[in-house]
């Protein structure tokens, strides 16, 4: 389950997504969002993606939300149709 935090010394306004990624090792990320809602959502959506990556139905125009490294790590562990 995603789920969100800010940094604990109070560094950056942003919310961070914590979920697992598609090899099932905790990834965190930056929401780049105040909001807490908002975050959230966004938090969900990464881990969705990387449950899609996992069971092999990623699309690779879905994958682009992630950054380049995530993304590469993403399709690496993605079979494709």
């Amino acid at each position: 389950m995603a789920s969100i935090h800010r940094h604990s010394s109070g560094r950056s306004k942003y919310w961070y997504a914590k979920f697992r990624g598609p090899d099932g090792t905790p990834s965190v990320k930056s929401t780049k969002c105040t909001d807490r809602q908002k975050a959230l959502a966004i938090a969900i959506e990464y881990e969705k993606v990387a449950r899609k990556a996992q069971s092999g139905v990623l699309a690779e125009a879905q994958a682009s939300c992630f950054p380049n490294r995530t993304r590469a790590r993403v399709l690496a562990l993605a079979i494709w149709p």
